[in-house]
C-alpha cells in the first residue's frame, strides 16, 4: 500500500527526490534529539509537499503522512503547551485527508486524527476534553471502523478501546473487547533465548490489552482471562528485559516506539500504568 501511495504522490507533486527524501528522514527516527528532529523535518517537508501538490488527493495522501511523522514528534516533547500544539496540527493535518479519501485510505486518516485527538485529550485532562471525545473523536473512531478496523494494525480497535476504558461514562467491558481484538488479530512469534513467544506485531495492542485488564480487576466475571493476560505480560516483560534486538523483532522499523511505550509501562512513569506492572508481577509468577 505505500509503496502504491509513493508512486501516485510521484506522479502528482513537483519533486520525487524530495518525498524520497522526506520517507528517508522519516527512516531516521528514533528516539534521540537527532532522530525526533528528523521526524520534525520529515513532517514539515510533507506539509510542504502538500502546499504544492496539484490534487486535493495527493495533498491528502501528504497530509496523512505529515499527521503520522508530527505524531511521532508529538510523543516525544515535553512542554504541555507544545504536546497539545503538536497533536493540534496532527488532527488538523488527518482532518483534511480524511475529508477527502474513502475506504481504507479514509480510515487510516481518521485513525491518525482519533489517535491525535486522544492524546491530546490525556495531556490536556480527560474531564476537561470530554465535549471532544463526544462530539469529536467518537464519532470518527465509529466512522472508521465502518470502513476498516484493521487499518495501523487494528489500530481503530485499540484506540476506541482505551477511550472506553478510561472516559467516564464509557462500558470498561466494551473497550477490553476491542483492546482484546486488537491484540489477538495482531499475534506474531519472537524468539528470545531460544525460546518462541507470542505477541502482537503492535507493542500498544499488548499493553493495552493488560492496561484493560487491571482495569477490569483481573476478574473472569468481567470477561478476563488471567492465564492469556499473564502470558501476554510474562513475553512482553522478557522482550523488555532482552531490549532492543528483541524489541525489534516486534517491528523493526518502528522499534523507537516499541522501547518508549515498553518503557514507561515496566517504569510506571505514565499515569495510566502506575498500577498495572506491579499488579501483574504478583499476579502472574
Amino acid at each position: 500500500m505505500k509503496k502504491l501511495i509513493l508512486g501516485m504522490l510521484i506522479a502528482s507533486t513537483v519533486s520525487a527526490n524530495t518525498i524520497e527524501e522526506a520517507q528517508a528522514l522519516f527512516s531516521q527516527r528514533s528516539n534521540t534529539a537527532a532522530g525526533i528532529q528528523a521526524a520534525q523535518a520529515s513532517g514539515d517537508m510533507y506539509r510542504t509537499l502538500a502546499e504544492q501538490a496539484n490534487s486535493d488527493a495527493a495533498k491528502a495522501e501528504l497530509k496523512v503522512l505529515e499527521a503520522e511523522a508530527i505524531y511521532f514528534v508529538s510523543n516525544r516533547l515535553k512542554n504541555k503547551d507544545s504536546i497539545l500544539a503538536s497533536f493540534e496540527r496532527v488532527y488538523k493535518a488527518a482532518d483534511f485527508a480524511q475529508s477527502k479519501l474513502e475506504g481504507t485510505e479514509k480510515a487510516n486518516a481518521l485513525y491518525w486524527y482519533a489517535a491525535a485527538q486522544g492524546r491530546w485529550g490525556e495531556t490536556k485532562g480527560i474531564l476537561s476534553s470530554l465535549s471532544r471525545w463526544k462530539n469529536e473523536m467518537k464519532p470518527a473512531l465509529l466512522a472508521a471502523e465502518k470502513l476498516d478496523i484493521s487499518v495501523q494494525q487494528y489500530g481503530i480497535a485499540r484506540v476506541i478501546g482505551k477511550a472506553y476504558l478510561k472516559v467516564p461514562g464509557e462500558e470498561k467491558s466494551e473497550g477490553m473487547k476491542y483492546v482484546r481484538e486488537a491484540y489477538e488479530n495482531t499475534l506474531t512469534t519472537v524468539t528470545i533465548d531460544g525460546k518462541t513467544m507470542e505477541t502482537s506485531k503492535q507493542v500498544n495492542n499488548t499493553l493495552f490489552y493488560l492496561f484493560g485488564a487491571v482495569k477490569l480487576k483481573l476478574k473472569e466475571k468481567n470477561g478476563v482471562d488471567l492465564k492469556k493476560v499473564c502470558t501476554a505480560f510474562n513475553t512482553a516483560k522478557a522482550i523488555y528485559a532482552a531490549g532492543s534486538e528483541a524489541m525489534k523483532q516486534i517491528d523493526e522499523a518502528g522499534v523507537a516506539d516499541v522501547e518508549q511505550e515498553m518503557t514507561a509501562f515496566f517504569k510506571a512513569s505514565s499515569k495510566d500504568y502506575k498500577k498495572t506492572a506491579k499488579l501483574l508481577n504478583k499476579k502472574c509468577k
